[in-house]
């Protein structure tokens, strides 16, 4: 059971970090990155920067909440916004879970740890199925255009990678537990017990002779 509770901890701990490598590209601009001769252009999840290298460097931010798009009811980047906020939000379950088994045992556990290992893969895979899109995006993009390092794709799906880890952490706790409680269920069963009765009922028969 000591195990079991170290592994929780670890959890936590992981998906807190995996919780900030998300955060980050949450909150970044840096999901598609193209440099023109005189204008760099990067996307976020949430807002767009333009940056104008014409005698002085010049820059101006524009969210896509504002676009003509998302006011009419669909914007290209909303399964990303709707991906994202899941993820998040699972991770943040995933955590706060973790840091309650702890103290459970039992049936209790092995559903809480179900649950994280749960949790943990759909954060993980949100986190990495916008990849194949963001690099069709990015390379497959004609044009004189130079191409720049996607720091916030790269750095939500390393979150992504670590949740996927934590969830395959879960899976070991769950079958550690399913290990130390073998022993007691196997004395449990009709078997044993008539076993038991008949061990117990020859010993109170040579006590009485």
């Amino acid at each position: 059971m000591a195990c079991v509770k170290r592994f929780s901890k670890i959890n936590a701990i992981s998906m807190g970090f995996s919780w900030v490598l998300q955060f980050v590209g949450f909150v970044t601009p840096w999901w598609f990155r193209q440099s023109y001769t005189f204008v760099d252009v990067n996307s976020g999840v949430w807002y767009s920067t333009t940056c104008y290298n014409i005698l002085m460097k010049t820059c101006e931010m524009k969210q896509h909440l504002d676009s003509k798009d998302y006011m009419k009811g669909f914007h290209p980047k909303r399964p990303l916004q709707v991906q994202l906020t899941i993820a998040l939000t699972a991770c943040v379950f995933v955590v706060v879970l973790s840091l309650k088994t702890r103290k459970c045992t039992g049936t209790t556990l092995m559903k809480r740890l179900a649950v994280n290992a749960y949790m943990s893969v759909v954060s993980g895979v949100l986190c990495l199925s916008p990849l194949s899109s963001v690099v069709a995006n990015q390379f497959f993009w004609t044009g004189n255009v130079q191409y720049l390092f996607l720091y916030s794709a790269v750095l939500t799906c390393l979150g992504g990678i670590l949740a996927l880890i934590v969830s395959f952490i879960s899976l070991h706790q769950i079958r550690l537990v399913q290990t130390t409680n073998e022993p007691v269920l196997q004395l449990s069963t009709p078997e044993n017990q008539d076993d038991y009765n008949s061990t117990s009922s020859l010993s109170d028969d040579a006590k009485v002779c």
